[in-house]
């Protein structure tokens, strides 16, 4: 009975102590909430007295203009932890896009291959090693069957491809290796022990990249009108055999950056350039990924400021999402349905914001992010989550009033 008496206290004891002595983490963190909380009622209040319109648009040169200095308000749902990028296009639009679907490659696929190779790796595909795909009959692929190598596969009707430098020991190293994510500011500056022996650094890889790039523009291997802007690196060990290198550049119409999030989601199109390296000198995979040709562009006169972007982004959330917005920048974003394909595809602007780097990438997963988005043009909402294959409308992430 003593026994049971004494655990009774204790437990009482535990509990006021619990009560009373609240940790100072915990503590701080609360306070911090609060005061978030309070200063954004003082926001939202202050743009209520001045009739604020989130979805009010004004030309880009007032865009562009209230991006410099600029000061996000406060939100008790999304806090800015970012400066947002300036806008160096004179204009903005939306484009029309095609991608040859449904179209039959031909020889001057075959002519394009031969010359994408000869550019980047000073080698000759014969004709006998070049076909167009049993699969899908608007791809053609150059493959040396009798030594199990593959030199590229491109698409025609657009200016998608991929070229390969793949020794047969270290094929399988591509899709098992998982590399580290990290931003331009961010990257290791020292050499690192590379797969292929030797070492090798991102400043030089990144030189090297430009360079194929640059080769690359030469030979019009690219859409009129498609530029190119570094935004990732990736850097990762195979098994303690050596490293490789990824870098990654935004696909750019008209001085703005296209969206490159969100690969395995079925809503977006996703179109972006790379170059993995094996070691100096040494590219092994060269992808332009989900490009197309420009048909259209119309030149738009108004679109939705910063200013009205991040309250329509911080109302539109469900009340349980919270979250720190790492960057934010106008991009071009393509919505799709990748069930229901159409021969045109379609950019509009969009006000991007991060609200996670993921971490890890490997081949097929390219540098995805947890984003917000606000379309310029309607002030639509969308959420996308890469990890979960989620991509929601402002609809679908409102409570649900039966439940």
């Amino acid at each position: 009975m003593k026994k049971a008496f004494f655990s009774l206290t204790l437990l009482f004891v535990m509990l006021c102590v619990s009560c009373t002595d609240v940790p100072e983490d915990v503590k701080s963190r609360t306070e911090a909430h609060e005061s978030r909380v309070s200063a954004a009622a003082e926001d939202s209040k202050a743009l209520e007295e001045q009739g604020f319109d989130p979805k009010a648009k004004v030309p880009l040169e007032e865009v562009k203009k209230e991006l410099e200095g600029y000061s996000f308000k406060k939100h008790d749902n999304l806090a800015f932890k970012c400066v947002p990028e300036p806008i160096a296009a004179e204009n903005v639009y939306d484009i029309k896009m095609t991608y040859g679907l449904n179209t039959e490659a031909g020889k001057e696929d075959f002519e394009r291959m031969k010359a994408l190779n000869k550019t980047v790796f000073d080698r000759d595909i014969p004709d006998s090693l070049i076909q167009v795909n049993y699969y899908s009959k608007d791809m053609v692929e150059a493959v040396d069957n009798d030594n199990c190598l593959n030199y590229g596969m491109l698409s025609h009707g657009s200016p998608s491809f991929e070229l390969y430098n793949f020794d047969n020991d270290l094929i399988e190293s591509v899709t098992d290796i998982v590399l580290e994510s990290f931003s331009l500011d961010s990257y290791p500056k020292d050499a690192v022990k590379m797969i292929h022996g030797g070492e090798f650094t991102v400043d030089k890889a990144i030189e090297q990249a430009d360079g194929i790039l640059k080769k690359l523009e030469e030979i019009n291997a690219f859409d009129k009108g498609e530029t190119h802007k570094l935004s990732h690196i990736g850097v990762g060990d195979y098994q303690g055999k050596g490293n490789m290198i990824v870098v990654h550049y935004s696909q750019c119409r008209y001085g703005i950056p296209v969206e490159d999030a969100n690969v395995c989601t079925s809503q977006t199109r996703t179109s972006f350039f790379e170059v993995w390296f094996y070691g100096d000198n040494d590219p092994f995979v060269i992808t332009n990924f989900c490009s197309g040709y420009e048909t259209e562009s119309s030149a738009l006169d108004d679109i939705i400021p910063l200013s009205g972007a991040e309250v329509l982004a911080a109302d539109g959330l469900a009340p349980e999402m919270v979250y720190d917005v790492t960057d934010a920048e106008l991009r071009y974003l393509c919505l799709w349905d990748i069930n229901d394909l159409k021969e045109v595809i379609e950019y509009h602007p969009v006000w991007c914001f991060t609200l996670e780097e993921l971490p890890e990438i490997w081949y097929g997963r390219y540098f995805e992010r947890k984003m917000l988005y606000v379309d310029a043009v309607t002030g639509e909402l969308y959420f996308c989550d890469p990890t979960m294959g989620l991509f929601l409308t402002s609809e679908e992430m409102k409570p649900d009033e039966e439940g």
